[in-house]
């Protein structure tokens, strides 16, 4: 018996054709998937080699070419081998019919008539079924999500004619009656019926969208209130158009748990440990919130209440006692507030009644307040990616004040906004920029509780510098907090691959009194940092210098997270 000749290596050349047509002939091709083996008998080798042009021919009639043309080499050299194509794709079948109707209702529909007028694919066009594909399974699609649940094609062909290299596209879709929305039964005893419906945005009679459930899904879900969730369209059951939707679910506990640990230069090390209970039989929650790090430590209890729109609509009372150490102060807070969240738009609008108690020490300060004062904020973020975004945008505005007429120890007005950009480049590259400006109106800076005088300083802020650092100092050169805001950030990320990215920054502003000799007050940080693209975001470490008073030498800042 002899022993058999096993091929060491073997190549797989296609030439004359290029891009999609390549890769797909590649992906057609037995002998390129084989190629890597190492256990390939010469008679394997020939007998792939023999299909291949077979293959070849198949792999191009999707891209309007059917006579194609192969010149098929097999070079053996000692034990390598080369598998060699020469193509000649031949002229492509052209589009001269494209027929589509639409029978029925939704004829009538304006989302599948402007599909089909904004259709790409035209006569005059190279054949490729791909496209024929998309748009036959985007009609039917489009049908269904008008609530023609019938909606099928009578005729869907291609008919080419080799002789004259051209095609006929023939559609043809029946689209069936309009179905809606029938009555929505609901199957739990966990909480109010009448809450529940807050959640069901269509009504009865309104046409049928399996969007809209698809929503109802994903709101019920975000709630908390159940662990699972099962819509029915009861098709079968369907009287006059209307189609019965029976909704399932399956309370989730009660109670819930949570703990988190996590670092920031800006706070040291950190843990929270957050309880929530629900309620009653309307989705009322209590909470607890305790945070314990090196800078900040902190108790929280929550009262939430949804209100007509439980989606986004929500009531909450809050007590806090916390006790917060920066490079700049030392503040022990405790306060009572009343909120109300709810969407305007796109953006999230919450008003709130504040009453705060501070024991603060600032410099060579040291006092108590007490002040009574209401918040409006307005925030919005979008990006093409929450977590790891290649571009997106941040906006959020504060507006706070109190007066000495009203429980309160001083006057004072306050506005606060900043705003954060994530713009593409190109090449894997990203530009970051970011804004904050604050100002206060208020008779002495003094008067206010260091928790709401304005700082600069840190790893959002001006990095190079401590926590909080920066800002106006007394005659001793201790930092008092500030009146004024202003501080600005550039950077620009370069993806080195999908996990990991390098970045270049520089930060500049501060927090100020008076803009006298501003270019005087401005401090400036910059240097260099490496990201890791984790599952909940970035991981960001960053060398910073400081460019301006007080020098400290690099100063390493880490922070983990969401960019936006």
């Amino acid at each position: 018996m002899t022993s058999p000749v096993f091929a060491t290596s073997l190549m797989v050349e296609v030439h004359g054709i290029h891009g999609a047509e390549k890769e797909n002939v590649l992906a057609y091709l037995k002998i390129a998937g084989e190629k890597s083996r190492t256990d390939l008998l010469p008679s394997r080798i020939r007998r792939l080699h023999a299909q291949a042009p077979r293959e070849i021919k198949q792999a191009l009639q999707p891209y309007g070419y059917y006579e194609v043309l192969v010149r098929a080499r097999l070079i053996k050299d000692k034990d390598s081998w080369i598998a060699r194509y020469e193509i000649e794709p031949g002229p492509p079948v052209i589009i001269t019919d494209l027929n589509i109707r639409i029978i029925g209702p939704a004829e009538q529909q304006p989302k599948l008539q402007q599909y089909l007028d904004e259709l790409s694919t035209r006569v005059g066009d190279r054949l490729q079924h791909v496209h024929y594909e998309n748009i036959k399974k985007a009609l039917l699609q489009l049908a269904v999500q008008t609530g023609h649940l019938d909606a099928e094609y009578a005729e869907s062909r291609i008919d080419v004619d080799l002789k004259k290299k051209t095609a006929a596209i023939i559609l043809e879709l029946i689209s069936g009656p309009r179905y809606r929305f029938g009555k929505v039964t609901i199957f739990q005893d966990a909480y109010d019926e009448d809450f529940l419906r807050r959640y069901i945005k269509f009504q009865q009679g309104e046409y049928y969208a399996p969007t809209a459930l698809l929503k109802l899904q994903a709101d019920l879900s975000n709630s908390g209130l159940f662990e699972r969730i099962d819509i029915e369209p009861r098709r079968d059951l369907a009287i006059g158009g209307e189609i019965p939707i029976y909704l399932h679910l399956t309370e989730s506990k009660p109670r819930k748990w949570k703990f988190g640990l996590g670092y920031g230069t800006d706070t040291g090390f950190r843990g929270n440990i957050r309880h929530t209970r629900r309620l009653g039989r309307r989705g009322h929650k209590i909470g607890f919130d305790l945070l314990a790090s090196e800078n900040i430590q902190s108790l929280l209890g929550t009262y939430i209440i949804p209100l007509k729109d439980p989606i986004s609509e929500e009531m909450a009372y809050t007590a806090r006692v916390s006790n917060e150490t920066t490079e700049s102060r030392d503040s022990k807070i405790a306060s009572l507030s009343g909120s109300y969240s709810a969407m305007q738009g796109n953006w999230r609008r919450v008003v709130s009644l504040n009453y705060e108690y501070e024991d603060f020490t600032v410099a060579e300060q040291t006092d108590e307040t007490l002040f009574l004062y209401p918040i409006v904020s307005w925030s919005r973020t979008w990006a093409d990616d929450r977590i790891n975004p290649t571009h997106g945008r941040r906006y959020y505005l504060k507006l706070l004040g109190a007066s000495d007429n009203v429980l309160s120890d001083a006057s004072f007005l306050q506005a606060q906004t900043n705003g954060k950009w994530i713009l593409d480049l190109g090449s894997r590259n990203r530009l970051l920029a970011r804004a904050e400006v604050g100002a206060t109106l208020v008779d002495n800076i003094l008067e206010l509780p260091a928790s709401k005088r304005f700082y600069a300083g840190g790893d959002t802020s001006i990095r190079g510098y401590g926590y909080e650092e920066l800002g106006p100092v007394n005659a001793l050169g201790e930092v008092v907090g500030g009146k004024y805001l202003l501080i600005g950030s550039l950077e620009l990320d370069h993806r080195l691959s999908d996990k990991w990215s390098v970045a270049a920054f520089y930060d500049a502003g501060n927090a100020l009194n008076d803009f006298d000799d501003l270019s005087d007050q401005i401090a400036e940080g910059a240097g260099f940092g490496v990201r890791w693209h984790s599952p909940v975001g970035p991981v960001r470490v960053d060398f910073a210098w400081a460019l301006t008073e007080p020098y400290e030498g690099f100063r390493l800042h880490l922070v983990i997270g969401p960019d936006l």
